[in-house]
């Protein structure tokens, strides 16, 4: 758990960032998403650090910052975000120059230059700069800043420890923008992220899934899963999954939908050392559990708790971990 100290450190750090901004330069999406990157450490107090690392992780979906009271606001998911004491971070409903809903701003770029943090972008979609993916006619076309390279929507993972590798992998939907609009077919869309926690990789990922209850929803959240787990792996190790799963464990309801079931075949939900019922959803009166922390078994989950803040219509999830060192 972080402490008081460090909390007030993180605080006056973002606070500095938010009085004078820096840049972040973005690189493609297929790979490390931004500079900084950087492979395992040879520090030799690093490889001979302690056996039990702690480690605060979060699962946010941001809806594009669009927080309860309809203002759009990167500060304050920067702000939430460092009171939360989270080192790293799995989002969804990210925009990177998409809208004029988010003002066409590059808003995971801004959060990492905002938090001091690397971070990886996966887009599920990603346009040409010319191409107003919300107004596809082309009439009233609202064009992309300069200098951008895509206009997209997506994940992202933040990170205070170093990104060793990343990659955006398919997964099946139902395509929700562009010219496929309403095929079915695999696109991008699920975050693989390795990090270098003090000496010890964990790969991250991050996920959203198809929404919907009707029985194509239930259909592609089925295959989703099943392609998600042949990309972990059949014995994955120090790996941590976070997402919106859109499968809904309603009131009174503790059972999982069938839908995401196999996951727990793999990884243990963190919401085990949770209390009360972990509704993240609608975030001003919230009646479900849609977003969840998942971790393998050779992680130990310690705590788990969902924040009641305002910076979007989704409450986040966040839990302490401890890694061991091998």
């Amino acid at each position: 758990m972080i402490t008081g100290e460090e909390k007030e450190c993180v605080m006056n750090r973002i606070l500095r960032r938010l009085i004078v901004p820096t840049a972040v330069t973005l690189i493609t999406a297929s790979a490390v998403a931004y500079a900084g990157a950087s492979t395992t450490s040879t520090d030799p107090a690093v490889a001979a650090g302690p056996k039990d690392i702690p480690l605060r992780v979060m699962s946010y979906n941001i809806g594009h910052a669009r927080g309860v009271d309809g203002d759009v606001s990167v500060h304050r998911v920067a702000h939430r975000i460092a009171e939360s004491g989270a080192e790293v971070v799995a989002l969804q409903e990210v925009d990177v120059h998409w809208s004029t809903r988010s003002d066409l701003r590059d808003q995971a770029a801004e959060l990492a230059d905002l938090l001091d943090m690397h971070v990886y972008f996966a887009p599920i979609y990603s346009f040409e700069p010319g191409y107003d993916p919300e107004n596809p006619g082309g009439e009233d076309n609202i064009p992309a800043p300069p200098g951008a390279q895509q206009r997209a929507f997506g994940l992202a993972v933040l990170s205070e420890y170093p990104i060793v590798s990343a990659q955006n992998h398919d997964l099946t939907r139902r395509v929700g923008r562009g010219p496929d609009r309403g095929e079915v077919k695999p696109i991008h869309g699920f975050a693989d992220v390795t990090v270098n926690v003090k000496g010890v990789h964990v790969r991250v990922f991050s996920t959203h899934l198809q929404a919907g209850a009707t029985q194509l929803g239930t259909d592609i959240r089925t295959a989703q899963v099943a392609e998600m787990l042949d990309i972990v792996g059949d014995d994955p190790a120090n790996a941590v999954l976070m997402g919106d799963l859109n499968a809904a464990i309603e009131p009174d309801s503790v059972v999982y939908r069938p839908e995401i079931l196999p996951l727990f075949d793999v990884f243990t939900d963190a919401w085990e050392k949770g209390e009360g019922a972990g509704y993240t959803f609608r975030a001003d009166n919230p009646d479900r559990r849609i977003d969840f922390v998942l971790a393998t078994p050779d992680i130990e989950v310690e705590s788990a708790e969902v924040l009641d803040i305002d910076a979007s219509d989704h409450l986040p999830v966040v839990a302490d971990l401890t890694l061991r060192r091998r």
